[in-house]
C-alpha cells in the first residue's frame, strides 16, 4: 500500500517542530533527509541515520584557493533555502509519480487507492501554501 500521505505528514510535523529539511535525498528511499536539533542527519521515512561523507582536504595545492568542505556548503545552502517551497516541490513530484501510475493502472482497487492518495496530496499542498 502507498503511504505517501503518512510520509508527507511525518515530514510536515518535523518541520513544524524545528527540524531542518536538507537539500539531500535518502540513498534508500530518495525522500528528503532531515537534521535534528542535535545535528544528527536522518531519514524520517526509513527511520535511519544518514551519514554524509565529507572530503577531508579543503585546500587545492594547484591554485592556492581554499575549497569549502561539504558541511560549509550545506550550511550556506540551508540558510538560503526556504523549506516550505522544497516540501511543496517534493509533494508535486509525488503527485506526478502517482499520476503516472494511475494512467497505466487497470485494477479498480488500486485506482481507488491512488486517487485517494492524490486527493490527500493535493490537500497537503494547500496546507503547505498556508504556511508560506
Amino acid at each position: 500500500m502507498i503511504k505517501i500521505k503518512e510520509d508527507a505528514k511525518k515530514m510536515a510535523n518535523l518541520l513544524k517542530t524545528g527540524y531542518t529539511m536538507l537539500n539531500l535525498a535518502c540513498p534508500e528511499c530518495n525522500n528528503p533527509i532531515f537534521r535534528n536539533k542535535s545535528g544528527d542527519i536522518f531519514c524520517p521515512i526509513c527511520n535511519r541515520k544518514v551519514l554524509i561523507v565529507d572530503q577531508i582536504s579543503t585546500h587545492d595545492p594547484n591554485n592556492n584557493k581554499n575549497i569549502p568542505n561539504l558541511s560549509e556548503i550545506n550550511n550556506k545552502k540551508t540558510k538560503k533555502i526556504d523549506i516550505y517551497p522544497m516540501l511543496k516541490d517534493t509533494i508535486h513530484a509525488k503527485i506526478k509519480y502517482l499520476n503516472q501510475m494511475l494512467e497505466q493502472e487497470k485494477n479498480i482497487d488500486i485506482i481507488e487507492k491512488l486517487t485517494y492518495n492524490l486527493i490527500q496530496l493535493i490537500k497537503l499542498v494547500g496546507e503547505v501554501d498556508k504556511l508560506i
